[in-house]
């Protein structure tokens, strides 16, 4: 029956696809991990496995649009599908280090409705892979403002990082007055808040690999065309 041959489709396309870009696909799950769709994989990876097994299941049938769908996630001739660039790196799974990791990402952990400041740039060069906590501490209640032209003694924040035993468990910074300028938040990393209103606890993580594990995972294929000219000599 159908449901029988839809699921035969799309195993054999998932089996297809874990082939054909040649590297580890994990589940996208836990807190802190899992996609905004609460899925367990990607939606390249979804998206690309559902058109393979669509066309398999129309080939029969109507052999062009079969084939068109296949295109869209795969080209053996262009190399210009979805999987493709996933292969190439020009894609990059969620769990693959690139450049922006070694740089830092910013991710929200819990943040007041009301709040308006943020970190808005990170710089520096980590010195180990890591999920680096960063929390405002003060005030212990309500909220707090920082402004251009007024000098802030009131918001502060703290960091911890992982060892060992676990994640974010040492302190890095207790208490740091927010300068408006690039202030030390650990493993040899900064962050540059945002001016604005904050509340206590506020919180977000910086996600950082170590820039020692460079190069990444996946790089980027880079193709070049050379040429041979004819030259004559003339006598």
């Amino acid at each position: 029956n159908f449901t029988n041959l839809k699921n035969e489709s799309i195993n054999r396309a998932s089996e297809f696809v874990r082939s054909y870009i040649n590297k580890p696909i994990y589940k996208r799950t836990g807190t802190g991990v899992q996609s905004p769709t609460a899925r367990d994989y990607e939606d390249i990876v979804i998206r690309s496995t559902a058109l393979i097994a669509a066309s398999m299941m129309l080939m029969p049938y109507d052999p062009d649009r079969a084939a068109a769908l296949e295109r869209i996630a795969f080209d053996r001739d262009d190399g210009t599908g979805y999987l493709d660039l996933v292969k190439t790196g020009e894609i990059r799974l969620w769990h693959e280090s690139d450049k922006r990791l070694a740089e830092g990402a910013v991710s929200p952990v819990s943040v007041n409705a009301s709040t308006t400041g943020s970190i808005i740039d990170l710089k520096g060069r980590a010195t180990q892979s890591d999920k680096i906590l960063v929390k405002i501490t003060t005030p212990t209640s309500g909220t707090a403002t920082i402004a251009a032209g007024t000098a802030n003694t009131t918001v502060k924040f703290s960091t911890w990082v992982g060892n060992s035993t676990g994640l974010q468990v040492v302190a890095q910074e207790a208490d740091r007055v927010i300068s408006g300028g690039y202030d030390p938040i650990g493993l040899g990393m900064y962050a540059k808040f945002s001016m604005g209103v904050y509340y206590y606890a506020d919180s977000w993580n910086v996600h950082v690999n170590a820039w020692d594990d460079y190069p990444e995972t996946q790089t980027m294929i880079k193709n070049a065309q050379a040429e041979r000219f004819r030259t004559e000599r003339i006598t």
